[in-house]
């Protein structure tokens, strides 16, 4: 019986550390779809999203929009989102597409304005090397959008 609690316990551990969270009831935010020639949106139940133009792809593309438990360097900036790793990873496109990103008001430090002050950060995917896709526009007060032709981690910061 106690092999069967230690074993219990190293899973449980073992499962919280690869979701990256303390809830172990947190589900990661994440949705896909295979968006092909006529263009297309995919959405995660957060909000987090990325419109594809028609054109953009020439064969059916399985899009995925995953919230990553990757961090912001500190030097590089404050994130006010989650980070999202936006696939299929490293993709270039010959059209931009637009990405929507969830991030909360309560993060902005004090006296920033939103409106103004918000960039998106992109880094290929497993690194910190966050460089700005330049500013955020607001879409509500809760989601900034950006363009980018490229697919990687990014965040509002």
């Amino acid at each position: 019986m106690r092999a069967r609690q230690i074993g219990i316990r190293v899973a449980m551990v073992f499962g919280l550390s690869l979701a990256g969270c303390d809830d172990p009831n947190k589900v990661a935010d994440t949705a896909s779809a295979v968006i092909g020639a006529a263009g297309g949106t995919v959405t995660t139940p957060a909000g987090a999203s990325v419109q594809v133009p028609a054109g953009t792809v020439t064969v059916d593309t399985t899009f995925t929009v995953t919230e990553s438990s990757s961090t912001v360097p500190a030097a590089i900036g404050k994130a006010v989102g989650p980070v999202y790793r936006f696939g299929p990873s490293g993709t270039v496109f010959q059209k931009a597409v637009t990405m929507l990103l969830p991030f909360s008001p309560s993060a902005v430090p004090a006296g920033v304005n939103p409106a103004f002050a918000l960039v998106v950060l992109t880094a290929p995917d497993g690194t910190t090397n966050y460089t700005s896709l330049g500013s955020a526009q607001l879409s509500d007060a809760t989601h900034a959008y950006a363009q980018t032709t490229h697919f990687s981690e990014c965040v509002v910061a």
